[in-house]
């Protein structure tokens, strides 16, 4: 079973996708996609995701504390002490959770560095007992290639491509482009996170190995790391 679950409205989703995309790059499962439950299964189903998961987000928004379905997932998570909320827009928090820590993700746009998104992280840490894999003994290179990536990633927007190999890109793309930014999973595990170039462009970023340690680090053009970072 998941180690999260994401209650929120239909209307969020977007930020409900986004904010699942970020937790499974921490190596967290995320159980978020309902769209196909409906009826008395749905209410079944997102009960026993709730029974058997670690911490249970509650994306608070004008829509969300309108919805019997979010406040029925809201109050269930809390009665389990899994309850673990953000706030994405300014709305008031609804009767009987205001007394419960919540964090902040208004105007959140999916950068890792973010200080709601950060403060985020961390509960789930502590409720789940184990680092993220991003946030385990992140080396200080490791560290200034990803608030580098997260920057360009509001410069430039960001998207996902999946390739025929089975391997994943996360970033940003136009088609003709000779460089962008994201990050690239590897089918062997490993991924590049970080500017990508060809030609004479360079890209500033960091390969990490299949467990999540940093492999390389620095500047790169034609998929070659060309200026090693010093330690």
């Amino acid at each position: 079973m998941a180690d999260i679950f994401i209650s929120y409205k239909r209307e969020d989703r977007q930020v409900a996708e986004r904010l699942s995309i970020a937790i499974e790059q921490l190596g967290f499962d995320v159980w978020w996609d309902f769209d196909l439950l409906s009826g008395e299964r749905y209410r079944k189903v997102i009960r026993q995701v709730i029974d058997q998961c670690g911490v249970a987000i509650v994306l608070w928004s004008e829509r969300a504390v309108e919805s019997d379905f979010v406040m029925d997932e809201a109050s269930h998570a809390k009665s389990q002490g899994k309850l673990c909320p953000a706030r994405i827009d300014g709305v008031a928090l609804p009767f009987g959770f205001g007394s419960v820590h919540t964090d902040d993700l208004v105007g959140w746009d999916g950068e890792l560095s973010h200080p709601g998104f950060q403060a985020l992280v961390r509960a789930l840490e502590s409720r789940l007992g184990r680092k993220g894999r991003l946030g385990a003994a992140r080396a200080p290179e490791a560290q200034a290639a990803s608030a580098e990536l997260d920057a360009f990633k509001v410069r430039h927007g960001f998207g996902v491509m999946h390739m025929r190999s089975g391997a994943r890109y996360n970033g940003a793309y136009r088609e003709g482009d000779r460089s962008g930014g994201g990050v690239y999973y590897f089918v062997s595990g490993r991924r590049y996170e970080g500017e990508w170039a060809s030609g004479d462009q360079n890209g500033y970023g960091v390969l990490w190995d299949a467990e999540g340690r940093v492999s390389q680090a620095g500047i790169w053009s034609n998929d070659r790391l060309t200026t090693p970072l010093s330690r």
